[in-house]
């Protein structure tokens, strides 16, 4: 599925169910595909209109054919929001990026018990 999802030109994700952190939408962004996705749920949060990937009304055919047809068509802006997504993929989702987050947590956290201490 990785290797037909690295050739696409884009992944439509059609959800008319509010999802939590889309695993397929992040292995899109790692493989620099962008993504046509319903404005709904947690997609709205992860996705940036018009720079890594295009939005449509859940339950709209007609929206997403007009989305998916613009896209279609459109092979630099597709290539474009590719590579955003693949930027935002390395500064947010990475192992590396989510150890660092997490040290800064753990960071915060003890220098938060260290001064409730004092």
């Amino acid at each position: 599925v990785l290797e037909l999802m690295r050739r696409s030109r884009f992944l439509v994700l059609p959800s008319v169910c509010y999802e939590g952190m889309s695993r397929v939408l992040l292995e899109a962004f790692a493989l620099a595909v962008p993504v046509v996705a319903s404005r709904l749920g947690s997609m709205v949060e992860l996705i940036r209109e018009g720079e890594t990937g295009l939005f449509f009304t859940p339950g709209d055919p007609r929206e997403l054919a007009e989305r998916v047809t613009t896209l279609w068509h459109d092979r630099p802006a597709s290539d474009r929001m590719g590579c955003a997504a693949r930027a935002e993929y390395e500064a947010r989702y990475t192992a590396g990026r989510n150890y660092q987050i997490m040290m800064q947590i753990y960071a915060e956290a003890l220098e938060s018990a260290r001064a409730r201490s004092r």
